[in-house]
């Protein structure tokens, strides 16, 4: 397993969160997603997972998210 920490730009409320919550955590290897409200994010994963995958996978949010 690895930890992958980001930074999401685009969040206004809770829901925000929860919804890139949503989206992070259906990435094929993803075993665990903790996000907060100020951006900051972390993903447990059982493989190697690029930035393009998880911005892949916010696209449809809006949310954009950099490694940190």
């Amino acid at each position: 397993m690895s930890l992958i920490k980001l930074k999401i730009e685009g969040f206004h409320c809770d829901a925000c969160v929860k919804i890139a919550k949503l989206k992070l955590v259906k990435i094929p290897g993803v075993s665990e997603v903790e996000v907060k409200l100020s951006g900051d994010a972390k993903i447990d994963t059982e493989r190697e997972i690029g930035i393009e995958e998880i911005n892949k996978a916010l696209l449809e949010t809006g949310y954009k998210a950099q490694a940190v």
